[in-house]
């Protein structure tokens, strides 16, 4: 079957750690991705972003973030670095 260019990531575990190391749930590669770039956890079914220290570039809706968490809602659009869109969809 062809690509659409989509990757699917499912969050299975109550942290899913996400960054250009190996040991990482989702790896990923590109210009402005740290090695701990940042997580997303589970905590009474709220989804929230924490950033890694450092100067991790993520933006959720187009508004960068700060050092402090973000909770996720159905639909937000996440970008990390200068390569990587990632929509999340919560539970349905």
């Amino acid at each position: 079957p062809m690509l659409s260019g989509c990757l699917v990531y499912f969050l299975v575990a109550a942290r899913t750690a996400m960054g250009s190391a190996h040991d990482n749930a989702i790896v990923l590669q590109g210009l402005g991705i740290a090695p701990y770039h940042c997580s997303i956890d589970e905590s009474s079914s709220l989804h929230i972003v924490n950033i890694s220290p450092g100067q991790n570039r993520v933006l959720v809706n187009g508004v960068l973030l700060g050092s402090h968490p973000h909770c996720l809602c159905d639909g937000d659009r996440v970008v990390l670095g200068w390569a990587h869109a990632l929509r999340f969809v919560g539970a349905l």
